[in-house]
């Protein structure tokens, strides 16, 4: 409760477990005061966010609406946009056990890239992703500015 107290977003860590609940490792494995120190363009494009582990106060929905067309990942867009518009911590206490399973929908061809510990996807994929982070951020604040002029 303090954290949502002090902050307009918080993000926990998690226990990432098996499909029988054994607990296998933490999902976040850098010290949350490490990546809450970084800079605002790091936290954006770098900092592991996942959706399951948000709590934001309602203000900043006014923000975060409406998602862009073509941004399938809304947790990261729900991250980019706190970090610009609100304050956000990032806390090491993993508050939810996080399953994984071989029936997941980020298993790419049998391969879990939380177990393996990386991305399955490609370099290029990742430059896309990044791409259309960044454009759509850079039109809702190009929108936000021609609104306040």
């Amino acid at each position: 409760m303090y954290h949502l107290q002090n902050f307009d977003l918080v993000a926990s860590n998690a226990l990432v477990t098996n499909k029988y609940g054994d607990v296998l490792f933490p999902f976040y494995q850098y010290a949350s005061s490490d990546m809450n120190r970084k800079n605002v363009m790091w936290k954006i494009f770098r900092a592991p966010t996942s959706g399951c582990c948000m709590a934001f106060k309602r203000s900043l929905l006014k923000k975060i609406h409406p998602f862009p067309g073509n941004m399938y990942m809304h947790d990261r867009w729900i991250w980019a946009l706190a970090c610009i518009y609100a304050s956000t911590v990032i806390i090491d206490d993993p508050l939810i056990l996080y399953r994984r399973h071989e029936n997941n929908a980020t298993n790419i061809n049998g391969k879990d890239p939380v177990l393996l510990g990386k991305s399955q996807v490609t370099l290029a994929e990742k430059v896309r992703i990044r791409y259309i982070l960044a454009k759509a951020l850079l039109l809702k604040l190009l929108v936000k500015k021609r609104a306040a002029a």
